[in-house]
């Protein structure tokens, strides 16, 4: 019930619908859209010329998750993995294709590739994967742009801090600090509209962004460089904050004490 409750909450948020691409609709103009509607043409192209019927169930299929595309693109995958089947009834032929004799060979074969598919599954269980070689366990990366040192020194600063933080690090910094509460995160369907107007308003350094932060008690600044460059440039130029730490590609600024 409580899963339900959380899929159905995604719709009933109109920051994801509105402010999350994965849940925008399909436009025909992105890559994504165009290669939906250019399958959709090659699938009824295909359907017309072979003359295959479907089967009620693969019609339902198809439509429930092909309108499911068209409102947001995240189903579109979905979509893909429903038309699968009904594509290779389609190869197959329409009722006039003589049926083939099943062959003992090609009987053994799915039976392989069936068993191999089984195998993989059950290998990744979590109970299983401890015992699978190191070359198949999944290595954790530190990339370039991971602030390392300056959530090091942000965490230093103690639990009273209220850090702004963009959404990308805040994950991060959950997870290396979490003593430290984060202003927002990725989790779109969890925050209210006006909140992140909000933090679009800031990150942008529009008009106002200081009284923003001052209203959300907002002590520290914490962000990446490049992608919020604007706020960066306008909190080094404002007598409110000063730079605690910076590197090259994160920098954390505080509060001047009154």
């Amino acid at each position: 019930m409580g899963a339900a409750r959380y899929v159905i909450g995604f719709l009933a948020s109109n920051t994801t619908l509105n402010k999350n691409i994965e849940f925008q609709a399909l436009s025909i103009r992105e890559a994504d859209g165009a290669i939906f509607f250019a399958v959709m043409i090659t699938f009824l192209l295909l359907l017309w010329r072979r003359r295959a019927p479907l089967s009620a169930g693969q019609t339902l299929l198809l439509i429930v998750f092909g309108l499911a595309s068209l409102y947001a693109r995240r189903i579109a995958p979905w979509f893909g993995m429903t038309a699968a089947p009904a594509f290779a009834a389609a190869l197959a032929g329409g009722p006039g294709t003589p049926a083939e004799t099943p062959r003992p060979q090609k009987a053994r074969l799915n039976a392989l590739v069936f068993g191999l598919i089984a195998l993989l599954v059950i290998s990744c269980l979590p109970w299983l994967r401890p015992y699978l070689p190191t070359t198949f366990q999944k290595t954790y990366e530190v990339f370039e742009y991971t602030p390392i040192h300056a959530t090091e020194v942000l965490c230093q600063l103690g639990s009273q801090t209220r850090p702004f933080t963009n959404i990308h690090y805040a994950s991060y910094l959950t997870w290396a600090c979490p003593t430290i509460p984060t202003f927002m995160d990725t989790r779109f369907e969890l925050y209210p509209t006006e909140m992140w107007n909000d933090y679009i308003h800031i990150v942008n350094a529009q008009y106002g962004w200081e009284a923003r932060l001052t209203h959300y008690g907002v002590n520290a600044i914490f962000v990446q460089k490049e992608s919020e460059r604007e706020l960066v440039t306008a909190a080094k130029a404002s007598t409110e904050w000063q730079t605690m730490y910076e590197d090259a590609a994160a920098v954390l600024l505080i509060r001047k004490p009154d």
